[in-house]
């Protein structure tokens, strides 16, 4: 089953990343940080996205992404693996699509380790800046028992 519901998330991003309706994509590299108890089985993450981004109104944008996190593990513990497929909003300080923002990510996290794997409803509040095809952000992701902090540096692709 759980299968299945990642399969139709996978297909559904796809099906709305090819509608015309999108602004823009931008396509991400992330470093993660476990916190909390997690922390204490797996190291430094690292890990690849992809988004999509579109205006709601002027400053105000919506997103998707999907994600794939490497977790190494620490003292004998294999690595782990994060897929977040999530959905949220940017709002832009000054201008749309440009300068400091503000955002948050909601969306089901796919995680996996030593052929275990659950999924969660994580939460991520954003804090970041795009300066001309470069957007930077720091990110933490509230996802119950395997919360991260991560930083994100992504290329913009031009929008329509």
């Amino acid at each position: 089953m759980k299968k299945n519901n990642f399969k139709f998330l996978v297909l559904a991003f796809f099906l709305m990343a090819g509608s015309s309706a999108f602004a823009q994509f931008s396509a991400g590299f992330n470093l993660g940080i476990p916190t909390g108890n997690w922390s204490n089985g797996w190291g430094l993450g690292w890990g690849l996205d992809a988004r999509y981004e579109a205006p709601i109104q002027d400053q105000l944008n919506w997103t998707a992404s999907l994600g794939f996190n490497s977790f190494s593990g620490k003292n004998g513990i294999s690595s782990a693996t994060i897929v977040p497929v999530t959905g949220g909003i940017k709002y832009y300080f000054q201008k749309s699509n440009a300068g400091a923002y503000i955002g948050g990510d909601l969306g089901i996290y796919f995680w996996s380790s030593s052929g275990y794997s659950t999924n969660r409803v994580g939460l991520a509040p954003v804090l970041g800046y795009r300066a001309n095809q470069f957007d930077f952000s720091f990110r933490y992701n509230a996802v119950a028992d395997y919360s991260y902090a991560g930083l994100r540096v992504a290329y913009l692709f031009s929008g329509k």
